[in-house]
């Protein structure tokens, strides 16, 4: 909005319509509110309807095509296409238009003709002065040899590359050999040059993606060219038909937001003094601008460069991203609220109930309005009653979706009615308001004993959930009535029931949900409130609810009706039969071997999508051996924080879902979450594309027996503050139920205080599964078998004198030895390659990963996951097999 502003300072006029695609950066309610506030209308084209909104599709596509041109005439490498867009863009708005007949856009915004005396051929050679004598010595040359990348924004001066000193540079006094091109012929600077980012594929700038207005990322000419007619700089108002846009944002977000640098280990430094950008500059300018040639500076005409004309499609960009505690509580909730919506096909919803009634779907969006306006007043959900004098009412909107089947499709159009939350205050409006969820490892839990035993999953919701649950008493919550279904009068609702988007709902309706299972003879488990156990003529049955999903687990299928049966007449529920698409997670089955398969194909689709990655380059590792100074180096230009937290937070829900295989990658990319830069985004982006080459990866239970075993490693000092990475897993009857990939707190002094670190990380992790499992009724009479690969670590655990070299170890991680002691658990030394650890606590190589997927992630029935590793020096008929019962 700050362009807009500054338009508005600039020339007087002000903004009347915004036209845009249908991108989520521009419907979002935030964005949406901020136009409403300044009044300025705002205008979409359809969906695939490009053409409606092409003053900036062709304009797009121009500025791209020439700043191709520009890369390929100099010869430097693509990492360099942002500056070639903003040398492109400002050349363009200073070369007469036949929409701005014989002015040039320049001119046209500003009144003032440019001079064009200062243009310079990009990515030729250039030499600078040096300007600061006292830090020379007397012999050394006046200039340093550098490269031209673009026009300085806020300065009357050049932006260059130093090819000394490895770092851009602006300067005033410079010389130009305009036919002399160091990228065509040299390897001087390999990060000029070099297209590569490692061993495998180049990052590409261009991919197949077919829809521009569907990617969600927009270069600047799109965000704001002004989609009206222009008129000479009318009194009042500032609308433009030009393809050259009014000028970039000064504080515009920085250029990684579409970066497809290197991946390499550069160890260059920029030092700009203005932020390069992620978007096209518009009209790059000050109002004064380059008119005036800088004192000093050696100025000569030149011809213009005649735009080329090259056939290639540049509008179909995809390799562009848009703005939107498992491991770091710090990651923002954008990712993790993207995770959970990944179910429903939101793309192209409208944002408000007026944007639905002027939608091509408007009367599905109707018709389901009106469903769930049913559903309310049939759940009299309130009253109608003049609003007190003392109180003030929370507000109301609709928001909408489609929800999505396993193949992505759309199967339903949902309207959903729901409060502005925001507005209620603590202590008036609401008091408490957190609600559990079942755990990720209680679900896998679940499924790892039903595919041992051979029970039935089945799946099934509550209709309009929060609806059902009463209001806390004591509280009056007086509401909006709906928009576009109010009865003409002033009174406001006083909520019965439960409204979406307030404060307290979920806790509301997990108290309801609550009491409803606890009447019909299921009681909470004590190591997770959200599953709900019920030992019935000693037949096992379970309940995970999830918010409002839940995962019903019987011995047949018949039992599994009967749940559903005692629990409709106290709950509005929606049978789904076999559990087939829960949480964006896929459940498959292969009854014949009495398997069970989770993956997360779509929602890994999805986020591809969601950040401009589903053309890209498929990679089969999901992260490199980068130099940990480039990581760490403060220098490296800043990125998008809100941007590099909803690509970690997203991949992090598909981490904790169904891929440990991630785990590392993910945690590494954690650290940096607070302030992300460049070497950060790249690794990011290179997670994504190991993904784009694995989607359908995902998690198999077999019919094994049921054993819990623990595996526990470390990485010692292999952080740059010395700190070590604790890597941990457990299996149960041959499945991955749980995983860990996490930094130690503290500096270990050798490795065997790192291993014993982890060792107790694990413990706690065991003793818990432990726990659940003998609240579900199977129980765990014998010892787990923990395999650690650290000798000196196992006997820290299993002796309790205390020598030189363990004296200082927190006495809390002694308590292995408690546990050790009550044969809970039992250390066992493995192998190093039969660690199946390791790769959680390193970067690995694409082998280690291949086979940790098979013998963990995908075991099959009798892997020798469920046995005891072979180089255990002990014999494995010493440990008895775990108990089963229920």
């Amino acid at each position: 909005m700050k362009i807009w502003k500054w338009s508005e300072t600039q020339t007087g006029n002000k903004m009347k319509i915004f036209r845009s695609d249908g991108g989520s950066e521009y419907t979002s309610n935030h964005f949406r509110d901020q136009l409403d506030e300044l009044g300025i209308q705002h205008e979409t084209s359809a969906a695939e309807q490009q053409w409606q909104n092409g003053i900036a599709e062709r304009a797009h596509r121009t500025i791209m095509e020439m700043a191709m041109a520009m890369l390929a005439h100099s010869g430097l490498a693509k990492r360099w296409w942002a500056e070639a867009v903003n040398t492109a863009v400002f050349t363009l708005n200073r070369v007469v238009h036949n929409s701005t007949a014989t002015a040039t856009p320049y001119e046209a915004f500003t009144g003032h003709r440019p001079t064009l005396a200062n243009f310079k051929v990009f990515g030729c050679t250039a030499f600078r002065l040096v300007n600061n004598p006292s830090r020379r010595n007397k012999l050394d040359p006046n200039a340093t040899k550098c490269v031209f990348l673009e026009y300085a924004e806020h300065q009357k001066a050049y932006k260059l590359y130093d090819l000394e000193e490895h770092k851009t540079c602006t300067a005033v006094h410079v010389k130009f050999l305009e036919n002399d091109f160091i990228g065509r012929r040299s390897k001087l600077d390999e990060y000029l040059v070099s297209h590569d980012d490692d061993d495998e594929e180049d990052d590409e700038l261009i991919g197949n993606q077919t829809s521009p207005t569907r990617s969600l990322s927009r270069t600047a000419s799109e965000r704001f060219t002004l989609g009206t007619e222009q008129q000479r700089a009318p009194a009042g108002s500032l609308e433009t038909k030009s393809h050259f846009k009014v000028p970039r944002d000064p504080t515009s977000q920085p250029r990684s937001n579409i970066y497809s640098a290197s991946q390499r280990d550069h160890s260059y430094t920029r030092q700009d003094n203005a932020s390069p950008t992620a978007h096209t500059t518009d009209m790059r300018m000050t109002t004064d601008d380059f008119n005036s040639p800088p004192p000093g500076m050696t100025l000569r005409p030149r011809n213009s460069i005649r735009p080329p004309r090259r056939n290639f499609d540049y509008q179909q960009l995809a390799c562009a991203v848009d703005l939107e505690d498992h491991i770091q509580s710090s990651i923002t909730i954008d990712g993790l609220e993207f995770a959970y919506s990944a179910t429903m096909h939101n793309d192209d919803v409208p944002q408000s109930h007026s944007e639905a009634m002027r939608s091509a779907d408007r009367e599905k969006w109707i018709e389901a309005e009106k469903l769930e306006m049913k559903q309310l007043l049939d759940a009299k959900t309130w009253k109608l009653v003049e609003l007190p004098k003392d109180r003030k009412s929370i507000g109301t909107r609709w928001t909408y979706a489609r929800k999505v089947n396993a193949n992505g499709e759309a199967v339903r159009y949902k309207a959903r009615l729901v409060c502005k939350g925001y507005s209620q205050i603590h202590g008036v409006d609401y008091t408490d308001t957190y609600s559990p969820v079942v755990k990720m490892t209680t679900v896998r839990v679940c499924l790892a004993i039903a595919a041992s035993k051979g029970l039935t999953i089945l799946q099934a919701d509550a209709d309009t959930a929060f609806v059902q649950a009463t209001i806390e008493n004591g509280v009056d919550l007086y509401v909006d009535q709906p928009p576009g279904y109010g009865d003409g009068t002033p009174r406001k609702m006083l909520l019965i029931k439960a409204l979406y988007g307030l404060k307290q709902a979920a806790l509301a309706w997990y108290e309801h949900c609550r009491t409803i299972l606890q009447d019909i003879g299921f009681h909470q488990s004590q190591f997770d409130p959200c599953l709900y156990l019920r030992n019935k003529t000693s037949e096992l049955e379970m309940i995970c609810t999830y918010v409002d999903d839940f995962l019903i687990i019987a011995q047949s299928r018949t039992k599994a009706d009967q749940i559903l049966d005692e629990i409709e007449p106290r709950m509005k529920i929606k049978r789904q039969g076999r559990a087939s698409y829960v949480l964006g997670i896929m459940f498959s089955y292969d009854d014949d071997n009495g398997s069970i398969t989770l993956n997360q194909g779509a929602y890994s689709e999805r986020i591809l999508k969601r950040f401009g990655m589903s053309c890209c380059h498929a990679y089969h590792t999901p992260e490199v051996h980068d130099r940990d100074d480039l990581w760490n180096d403060e220098t490296q230009q800043p990125t998008d924080q809100e941007l590099y937290r909803s690509i970690v937070g997203s991949l992090m829900y598909l981490m904790v879902c169904t891929r440990p295989d991630i785990a590392h990658a993910v945690q590494r990319l954690s650290l940096y979450v607070h302030s992300p830069r460049e070497p950060h985004m790249i690794g990011a982006k290179r997670l994504l594309r190991y993904i784009k080459s694995t989607p359908d990866v995902g998690l198999t239970f077999c019919r094994n027996k049921i054993t819990l075993m623990g595996y526990s490693d470390a990485s010692w000092a292999s952080r740059p503050d010395r700190k070590s990475v604790t890597g941990n897993l457990c299996l149960l009857a041959g499945s991955v139920v749980s995983w860990k990939s996490a930094r130690q707190r503290i500096v270990a002094l050798s490795t065997c205080e790192a291993e014993y670190i982890a060792l107790a990380e694990v413990a706690k992790e065991i003793i818990w599964l432990r726990g659940l499992l003998n609240d579900i009724g199977i129980l765990q009479t014998d010892a787990t078998p923990t395999f650690c690969d650290n000798k000196a670590a196992i006997a820290t655990a299993e002796n309790d004198n205390i020598s030189e070299r363990s004296k200082h170890m927190d006495v809390r991680m002694h308590f292995i030895r408690q546990l050790l002691k009550e044969h809970r658990l039992v250390l066992k030394l493995v192998g190093t390659a039969d660690q199946l650890a390791d790769v959680l606590t390193k970067v690995s190589t694409r082998a280690a990963l291949e086979s940790f997927r098979n013998l963990v992630m995908s075991p099959t029935k009798d892997t020798p996951s469920t046995q005891l590793p072979m180089e255990i020096p002990q014999s494995a008929k010493e440990f008895a097999p775990v108990s089963e019962s229920g």
